[in-house]
């Protein structure tokens, strides 16, 4: 059973889609987008296209 997304949840979503078309649209790399996020707030955003680049 899954639990349905929150609000919250859909804005994470959308900052990792964003790191990963940024990715492929502007630098040509790997379109991979991801975040780290603790306690409802973001604690660390990939380099785009990088999968274990952070900033």
């Amino acid at each position: 059973m899954t639990t349905p997304l929150t609000t919250q949840d859909e804005r994470f979503l959308a900052r990792a889609i964003e790191i990963s078309r940024r990715a492929l649209e502007d630098e040509g790399k790997t379109p991979f987008g991801a975040i780290v996020v603790i306690g409802g707030e973001i604690v660390e955003l990939s380099a785009p296209g990088h999968p274990t680049a952070y900033y």
